[in-house]
């Protein structure tokens, strides 16, 4: 009914979150650990550990209003409601407020 295209729905937000979040991780989670440890005086299996979680806490919170568009995209294969990425976006703000593009992400912070 909606052709094979469909499976594609959301793909340039899944690129675009991952390679934010990736980035982000890469750039953040090493500063982090380095201020633990060397500032804080933290043990360095404590500060790899706590730097590793800050860093991800804080790549999955800047990423996620792609996620959340992703997956309402992903969840209307027909298009009633959420058309392309900026229709998307500027319903759910519509919607929700800004608050909106962050439903879910205590889940996603869960599952790090």
């Amino acid at each position: 009914e909606n052709g094979p295209l469909v499976l594609t729905r959301g793909t340039l937000m899944t690129m675009g979150r991952e390679s934010l979040y990736t980035m982000a991780m890469l750039g953040v989670t090493p500063v982090m650990q380095r201020e633990l440890i060397e500032r804080f005086k933290m043990d360095p299996s404590v500060g790899l550990a706590v730097g590793a979680l800050s860093g991800a806490f804080f790549s999955a919170t800047i990423t996620h209003p792609m996620d959340t568009i992703k997956t309402c995209m992903q969840g209307d294969v027909e298009q009633k409601k959420y058309t392309n990425i900026r229709g998307t976006g500027t319903k759910l703000v519509q919607e929700y407020g800004y608050a909106g593009l962050f439903k879910g992400l205590g889940w996603r912070i869960c599952l790090i």
